[in-house]
Order: structure tokens, then C-alpha cells, then sequence
């Protein structure tokens, strides 16, 4: 099933070199979900290795120069329930973008012959569109306008920090 969304979705293929430069992969390998069968622990220990493999991932850091800046993994729990992971680097894509994501991998999950509409409008077309917009009068009358308004603007809230940010280590 996330074989038919990585298709549908560009941003899936997507890698980043080092220099900054997006570029979307023609061909890539069949994606395989690894699965971890977890049915010989009791459910405490289950339960210990579900939250190990969650701290994992949500450390975890994507190489963007390497494809895919996604996981997927499942434990088996029983012989009918599957516990899946997903991690994203979230360079490939918004909370929105994740949402529309995971609900056709569900989708396609529950409905293998379903057919979904091609997407007609990409990351891309978004760009291409912005550049446009910078070009135009309109852009350039309100980039003006709002620009004349920085200095009546209110300086920013003091807000209580737990720390100073020189001090935060990585």
C-alpha cells in the first residue's frame, strides 16, 4: 500500500544535496516495511520495546542526501494486530502534507484496487507559482506597503525562557 503513495507522491522520491538543491527520483526500489514480530513477550515487555523503537525514531535524523527521509516499521503483537511506525523528515513535507499521506496509506491499505485521482498540483507548481507572484505589481505594491509599516510595528513580547539560548546543547 505505501508503494502506491510513494508514487503518488513526489516529495516521497525526494532527496537533498548537500549544497541545498531538491531533486525527485525517477526510479527507486520497492519500499519494504520492516516487521518485528514481538508475539513470544508478554505485553509488558511489548509494551517496553514499543516505547524504546518510538524514542528511536523520534531522534531519529534522516541523511536528505540519501533516499528514503521516511521509515516505516510494523511489530507484530498478536497473530491479527500489527503496531506501525512512521517517521518522516519533515524537509519531505508538512503536518498537512503527513495527514493527506497517511490517510491514503490507510485507504490503500483497506481498499488494494482503489483508484485515487491523480494529484495535479505539487510542491513545484507552488514554487513556480510564488516566483510568479514576486514578479507581479500586486506583490510589489504590498511587499512596499507592509515594508513602510516595520518601524510602526510593536517590538516583540518578552517571553520567560527556561534557559538562555547560548547555553542549549544540542
Amino acid at each position: 500500500a505505501f508503494n502506491r503513495v510513494i508514487e503518488r507522491h513526489p516529495m516521497l522520491r525526494a532527496v537533498v544535496s548537500e549544497e541545498g538543491k531538491q531533486s525527485f527520483l525517477q526510479e527507486i526500489p520497492h519500499y519494504e516495511t520492516i516487521e518485528e514480530d514481538l508475539t513470544n513477550l508478554d505485553a509488558d515487555r511489548q509494551q517496553e520495546r514499543i516505547l524504546a523503537e518510538r524514542d528511536r525514531m523520534s531522534h531519529y535524523m534522516f541523511d536528505t542526501t540519501q533516499w528514503p527521509l521516511f521509515e516505516l516499521k510494523a511489530f507484530r503483537l498478536d497473530q491479527e494486530t500489527r503496531y506501525l511506525f512512521i517517521g518522516f523528515d519533515l524537509i519531505i513535507g508538512d503536518a498537512a502534507s503527513l495527514e493527506r499521506i497517511a490517510g491514503e496509506l490507510v485507504e490503500f491499505f483497506r481498499h488494494p484496487e482503489k483508484e485515487i485521482a491523480d494529484i495535479e498540483f505539487s510542491f513545484r507548481d507552488y514554487i513556480l507559482a510564488m516566483e510568479e507572484l514576486r514578479r507581479s505589481d500586486v506583490y510589489k505594491i504590498d511587499k512596499e506597503y507592509w515594508l513602510g509599516k516595520i518601524e510602526d510595528f510593536p517590538a516583540a513580547p518578552s517571553l520567560p525562557l527556561r534557559c538562555q539560548p547560548s547555553e542549549v546543547k544540542k
